[in-house]
Formats: structure tokens, C-alpha cells, sequence
């Protein structure tokens, strides 16, 4: 606590002498003088000393549990123990991009699993997907939407068919011609 250090004394000044007074009287209480009302008393400095030390350290242990305290209140589950509705409130999950330089099948999990954590709705899967793609990808898909000629024209999973067929490798187990083997 600011203000009250320990004050150390000489074994000469050993002790001290307190006369407490009172803050007020009473109504229709005689007035008394303060010795009458608290009889002087002798304290050891050293037993202040001590008390201090005391609120220090209580005040000290007093901090230390409002920072754990503090923590604890701030902490989240594990992920493991949350439930999706639960995940909404707790994570911020960033969409992943995709540039057309590696097979998409990746992504393409990574995206489904964003959807079903944010509980995305069919008809917007493919629009949110499409504003993340990059480069060469964001090329074709824009020849691909422009042949379609109109926004809803397919659905996620022809989306995905589609992205696998175009950037998926040659001899991918992804690509869709290569499951029909």
C-alpha cells in the first residue's frame, strides 16, 4: 500500500507511546478529555514493524489472485470441448485463398470446414469461395461465371468438380475423371 513503508528504529527507540482520541462525542455525553476516554498505551515499534510487513504481504497475495482470477475468467475451452454453436462466439476463423498453383483438393477441405463451422447457407458457398481465390484461379473462375452467365447457375459441389478438374494434377485420386476409374 502506498504510503505505509516499514520504518526501522534504533534498539534505543525501541518502543513508542500512542494516545488514541476519540473523533467525536456522543450527544449528551459528557465531554472527555482523550486520556480519560483511552488510557496511553506502549507499543513496540518493531510489532508495527511487523503488522506492516504483514499488510504488505496479504496485500501482495491479495493482487496475485485477482491476476489469476482474471485469467481464469478469460479463458477459453478447448476447442475439442466446443460444440459449433458454442465455436461461433469464441472463434475467428479466416477464410483460405487459393492461387491455382497446387492441387485444390486442400483448399477445397479447408473451405468445407469453414462452411460447416459458420453454418454458411448452400446458395452463398460458392460466392465466399470465388471472392478467395488469387491469381490464375480467380482468372478461370471469372471465364467460368461468364459462360454460366448467371450468379447461382451451379452449386458448391459442381464448383468443387469443377476446380478439381482444372487445377487438380493429372494423375490426382481427386480428380473427378480419375474417380470414375
Amino acid at each position: 500500500m502506498p504510503g505505509l513503508e516499514p520504518t526501522f528504529v534504533s534498539a534505543a527507540a525501541a518502543s513508542t507511546t500512542i494516545a488514541a482520541v476519540p473523533i467525536s462525542t456522543p450527544p449528551g455525553a459528557p465531554a472527555r478529555s482523550a486520556p480519560d476516554m483511552f488510557p496511553a498505551t506502549t507499543i513496540p515499534v518493531a510489532a508495527i514493524d511487523n503488522l506492516v510487513i504483514a499488510v504488505y504481504d496479504l496485500q501482495r497475495q491479495m493482487d496475485d489472485l485477482t491476476t489469476r482470477l482474471a485469467q481464469v475468467e478469460n479463458r477459453t475451452p478447448p476447442l475439442a470441448l466446443c460444440q459449433a454453436p458454442t465455436v461461433l462466439g469464441i472463434l475467428k476463423l479466416s477464410f483460405p485463398t487459393f492461387d491455382g498453383a497446387e492441387d485444390p483438393s486442400g483448399w477445397l477441405n479447408r473451405c468445407d470446414q469453414f462452411f460447416h463451422l459458420q453454418r454458411t447457407m448452400d446458395r452463398d458457398r460458392v460466392w465466399l469461395a470465388s471472392f478467395h481465390l488469387t491469381g490464375v484461379a480467380q482468372q478461370w473462375y471469372y471465364r467460368v461465371d461468364q459462360d454460366a452467365g448467371d450468379v447461382g447457375a451451379f452449386t458448391w459441389d459442381i464448383f468443387k468438380a469443377l476446380c478439381l478438374q482444372r487445377f487438380a494434377p493429372a494423375f490426382s485420386p481427386h480428380r473427378p475423371d480419375e474417380l470414375e476409374r
